[in-house]
């Protein structure tokens, strides 16, 4: 007993268990939330695992209280959040003063509820990580991520066990996952590993990485990229490959280096190769067309897998008083679901996180949850000044990757996504500290002078310092 209340009492430790609590609460029980759009709140409130899922995200926030009732949580910290989140709090509560008006009253309740409590858990959790590590904070909740995402890649093994091979061999996208999560979600988590792998060498301030946490940092980024190919979700495959291009660019615009060059010769070359060969049914264009459309035989490439379907659908069904006030939280039309009448498929997002937002939250939401992100943008310009290009790339890499994936993916709307997620734990913490560019105000004489400076003195030379 006295061995776990050591373990326990470790920070990093700590951030371990509850982000692991997180993983499992948040994106391996979506489909406890399903159930409200039939069965409503009594069929809802009889699944059993949705009890698990409230214990397991209810520790952060008791152990947030359990800070502040030790008078080790720092009051600006909180607000400084609040403010970093401002425009989103405000969209959650325009959100849920809107549930009135919704077409299913049940449904964007739960649902909405369910975000709140994700939010919270994980809003605790950062909470959590500035208190103990300072200005490491980022470094180690992208360290700890990535320790608890190596188990993803047992992941498989729940669908050999319970399955059989013969149904992991003919879903292997779903299987991936052990057929826990949705191959697109199941790839929003492993590009968010991925881009904190491979950048958290950034976050370190000065501090270094042990060559174990190295293994385990390029370990994560080889599984993140395998996994991601066989789960073929083509939307955050694409987007990725397009953010970390624009990675190459922003490292590579002020002195266009020899290597950057020929890899770009080298790319262009190939795209042109390989254009060339479909253009002259060298290689068989229907092969290729049935790898992108995924339409078993290529004759369907319109469709984008029925996503065009979905939004015509949406545009064919809302009224003005939709597009005016929206449907309610999550709901895409009057009736809720699109039913696709040749295979029967129902679905209930727009596969675009736009339109859900738009839809369930009218113009006004939508105006709200874009302005949370051009803060984002904003506060990264402030100080684009005093940080290091690769530093800056971080940012720009993980807004890309969203506002691509976005297009054609429901990263948000329904659930609080591993996309969202990786878009609060990027912009959440500090991008830097005030006492990391207080010395670049100063001349060289006056920093070791600092100390002597009265208070008003101090105040007027650091007036000027950038918003964060």
């Amino acid at each position: 007993m006295l061995f776990i209340r050591n373990r326990l009492s470790n920070p990093a430790i700590l951030l371990k268990i509850q982000i692991a609590l997180y993983f499992i609460g948040s994106f391996f029980s979506f489909g406890s939330t399903e159930a409200a759009s039939s069965g409503g709140f009594v069929r809802y409130l009889m699944i059993w695992h949705i009890y698990v899922k409230l214990a397991a995200l209810i520790i952060p926030p008791i152990l947030v209280f359990r800070l502040y009732r030790k008078r080790r949580l720092p009051t600006n910290l909180v607000t400084n959040l609040l403010g970093r989140h401002y425009y989103f709090i405000w969209y959650l509560l325009f959100a849920s003063i809107l549930l009135p008006m919704s077409q299913n009253v049940p449904q964007s309740t739960i649902r909405i509820t369910v975000l709140w409590i994700n939010y919270i858990a994980l809003c605790s959790i950062l909470i959590q990580a500035e208190v103990y590590f300072g200005k490491h904070a980022r470094a180690h909740f992208a360290l700890a991520a990535i320790q608890v995402g190596t188990l993803l890649c047992l992941l498989p093994l729940r669908g050999l066990l319970v399955y059989g091979l013969d149904h992991v061999l003919l879903t292997p996208r779903r299987a991936i996952s052990g057929f826990l999560l949705h191959p697109n979600s199941f790839a929003q988590l492993l590009y968010m590993l991925l881009v904190l792998a491979f950048f958290l060498p950034n976050f370190l301030h000065g501090a270094r990485l042990t060559p174990k946490e190295h293994r385990q940092r390029k370990f994560m980024m080889g599984v993140s990229i395998v996994y991601m190919l066989i789960a073929n979700a083509r939307s955050a495959i694409g987007a990725t490959i397009l953010a970390f291009g624009l990675y190459i660019l922003i490292k590579n615009v002020k002195r266009l280096r020899l290597s950057f060059i020929m890899a770009s010769l080298f790319g262009t070359l190939l795209v042109i190769v390989c254009t060339a060969l479909i253009m002259t049914e060298v290689l068989d264009q229907r092969i290729f067309l049935a790898q992108i459309s995924r339409s078993g035989d290529g004759s369907d490439l319109t469709n984008l897998t029925g996503r065009t379907d979905v939004w015509r659908f949406i545009f064919r069904t809302n009224t003005f008083s939709s597009y005016l006030f929206g449907n309610g939280y999550s709901l895409i039309s009057p009736a809720g679901v699109f039913k696709n009448e040749v295979t029967g498929q129902s679905l209930n997002c727009a596969h675009n996180a736009y339109l859900t937002v738009f839809l369930g939250a009218g113009p006004i939401g939508f105006l709200l949850f874009i302005l949370f992100f051009v803060h984002a943008g904003q506060r990264v310009l402030n100080v684009k000044r005093y940080i290091s290009t690769e530093y800056l790339s971080f940012f720009c890499v993980t807004l890309c990757i969203f506002a691509v994936n976005a297009t054609t993916d429901s990263l948000f709307g329904i659930q609080l996504t591993p996309a969202m997620c990786f878009i609060f734990i990027a912009f959440t913490p500090p991008i830097i500290y005030r006492s990391q560019i207080a010395p670049m105000y100063l001349s060289e004489n006056q920093v070791s002078d600092r100390n002597t400076l009265s208070s008003k003195q101090r105040s007027e030379r650091t007036r000027k310092k950038p918003k964060l």
